[in-house]
């Protein structure tokens, strides 16, 4: 609904996260694909602690949703404010599929 009445894709709520955030750490692949309809912009999108949605994905256990983040060229290399990767998160969060997917890309 908000989708339809113009909503920003990219403006966080109260708590800092987006929609795309929210989408991928609850693994919503339907959701995932309907925000990359509207705009890729929202692959970059970073929340309150720099986290881009592949992050999210990667430290969430999220493959399918991470899997088309990655079909849609979302950066496999981009970093934290504290340099980490999603790699990197999915390592400490030690979700093994995650991490043999992103180590391939």
């Amino acid at each position: 609904v908000l989708l339809l009445a113009g909503a920003s894709l990219t403006l966080p709520d109260k708590t800092g996260t987006c929609a795309i955030h929210a989408a991928c750490r609850n693994d919503n692949v339907a959701i995932v694909q309907k925000l990359l309809a509207k705009s890729k912009a929202v692959l970059t999108t970073k929340d309150r602690f720099s986290l881009t949605p592949l992050h999210v994905a990667a430290s969430s256990g999220c493959v399918e949703v991470a899997q088309l983040l990655l079909s849609s060229r979302a950066d496999p290399q981009a970093k934290t404010s504290v340099g980490q990767t999603p790699l990197a998160l999915a390592k400490m969060a030690k979700e093994t599929a995650l991490v043999h997917l992103l180590a391939a890309d």
